[in-house]
């Protein structure tokens, strides 16, 4: 909080999600409040994980320390930049969402003690069906290479990797961070929108009441297919290998979805 007790650029947003999470939908209702800026095309955590790392090399210490000047020096880099940014536009605070890259976000976590963290998950054979239907002749420069390496001519098992080890990575920051986290789920926030946003809108410090946009929600009938819930029954989860199967069972368990079927 600044000095006038309201949160500032040392209280950001931060949400951390995987591909095809729906995220672009969660970011579109809360823009409404105008306090806020949301960063379009950066990633602020991951910068400073990169900054960090490179102060770790430099000072030959080793991962997850890093000295007092490392992080002053990173947060006072990241602030100038920000404050530059928040004067032009007229915010008050400022958010970005961490795509695929939740590490990144535990040492941001460290660096910014008053930030706050949304954690936004979705079913896992909805996602693969969403990347899918944009990549059906494979994954090649889609951003899953390293996956798709691991399972050539198998595009399903890849996506399910991916899904697999990022949301194991994102549960484990939230079960670090419980108290500054918020779990929720693309298929609340179509089909309860209302009380979905509401409790993001509190845990966030943003303004209440604000108007929905028209844009989301099943009773619209407007999402495309591949952002429609269940889109996934489609997908033949026998391509999963066993022990991902099982591993992707757990989880979906634990984020309070029904298990995979075969």
């Amino acid at each position: 909080m600044n000095e006038n007790g309201e949160a500032g650029i040392d209280a950001p947003i931060i949400i951390v999600s995987h591909a095809r999470s729906g995220v672009a939908y969660l970011l579109d209702e809360l823009s409404h409040d105008t306090s806020v800026t949301w960063l379009e095309g950066v990633n602020v955590p991951r910068l400073s994980a990169e900054l960090i790392q490179t102060w770790q090399h430099l000072e030959s210490s080793n991962p997850p320390d890093f000295s007092t000047l490392a992080a002053s020096a990173t947060k006072s880099t990241i602030n100038i930049m920000l404050t530059t940014h928040l004067a032009r536009v007229g915010a008050k605070r400022w958010g970005c969402a961490v795509i695929g890259t939740p590490k990144a976000a535990e040492v941001f976590a460290r660096l910014y003690p008053q930030a706050t963290f949304i954690c936004m998950y979705r079913d896992c054979v909805d996602m693969i069906y969403s990347i899918l239907a944009d990549s059906p002749w494979g994954l090649s420069d889609s951003g899953f290479e390293a996956f798709a390496a691991a399972y050539p001519g198998n595009s399903v098992a890849a996506l399910a990797d991916y899904w697999a080890a990022t949301v194991s990575q994102m549960l484990q920051f939230e079960h670090r961070h419980r108290l500054r986290s918020l779990r929720l789920r693309y298929e609340e926030l179509i089909g309860q929108r209302s009380a979905t946003l509401k409790a993001a809108r509190f845990h966030a410090g943003l303004s209440e009441g604000l108007a929905l946009s028209r844009n989301i929600g099943g009773e619209l009938n407007l999402l495309p297919p591949h952002m429609t819930v269940g889109c996934g029954s489609v997908v033949p989860v026998a391509s999963i290998p066993d022990h991902m199967f099982r591993r992707i069972d757990e989880l979906l368990v634990e984020l309070d979805y029904s298990g995979l079927v075969r």
